[in-house]
């Protein structure tokens, strides 16, 4: 999919995720503001992405494509680049964003919309 197309649906489509709030909060830490916790980051990655892959559209220009297992370092240099990202998985449902604060946020896209992102097919 275009850089371009997927940045625009994904904008769309964090609007409609249903953000976890099983602990009272919605956001939780995966760093101090100085620095990542990767193994923190990367158990939240395992946890909620049952993909192999993890995707990012950090701009109108950028697709990213993570190999989740391992992904935890990239991810950290992205987000203290951008400030915050999003992360999603090649079924647009599941998604992570990470602020470079050091705090995260995870969710599963909940709309009943015809518009629905359609899913990305891998071009691995």
């Amino acid at each position: 999919m275009d850089p371009r197309n997927l940045y625009i649906q994904i904008e769309r489509a964090v609007r409609s995720v249903q953000w976890d709030t099983s602990d009272g909060n919605e956001y939780f830490l995966v760093g101090d503001g100085e620095q990542f916790y990767l193994d923190r980051l990367q158990a939240v990655l395992d946890g909620h992405f049952l993909s192999e892959t993890v995707w990012a559209s950090p701009s109108r220009h950028e697709a990213i494509v993570f190999e989740r297992r391992s992904a935890s370092a990239s991810i950290a240099e992205h987000v203290a680049r951008a400030g915050t990202l999003t992360l999603f998985d090649p079924d647009l449902r599941r998604f992570v964003q990470i602020s470079k604060i050091g705090v995260a946020r995870q969710g599963v896209f909940q709309a009943i919309d015809p518009r629905r992102p359609k899913p990305l097919q891998d071009s691995a």
